[in-house]
């Protein structure tokens, strides 16, 4: 019967890690979706006064040559912005999983307790 207690003991302290992990891990979610739609604002941002540029047909003050590197620059900020939100996805969906897996394992750890305490075969 000690025995029993003790390892309820210790499943009870493995439950408590797991759900202190699982509330990291949903603390980061909440995390990234906010940098996520901090990202969206800034394409917004950025899109929109590209087409206030292109509306107002002016150049840029710098001269034409400067034209072609500034839509380089652009074409680069994007590019790393578009990579940033796929790696935020990734981690996401990564956490996601992972809070899954838990939730699953910490079910079946309380399934086998009580087939344990009940004596269910």
């Amino acid at each position: 019967m000690a025995e029993s207690g003790k390892n309820l003991e210790l499943d009870l302290e493995s439950n408590s890690s797991l759900t202190t992990q699982v509330k990291e891990l949903s603390n980061l979610n909440s995390q990234y979706k906010a940098e996520k739609e901090s990202l969206k604002g800034e394409i917004a941002s950025l899109i929109a006064e590209r087409l206030k540029l292109h509306d107002e047909n002016q150049p840029p003050k710098e001269g034409l040559s400067d034209l072609s590197s500034a839509k380089q620059a652009d074409a680069e900020i994007i590019h790393h912005l578009r990579l940033e939100i796929s790696q935020l996805k990734s981690n996401l969906s990564e956490a996601e999983g992972y809070v899954i897996e838990q939730r699953k394992l910490g079910f079946d750890k309380a399934l086998q307790q009580a087939k344990y305490f009940y004596k269910i075969p």
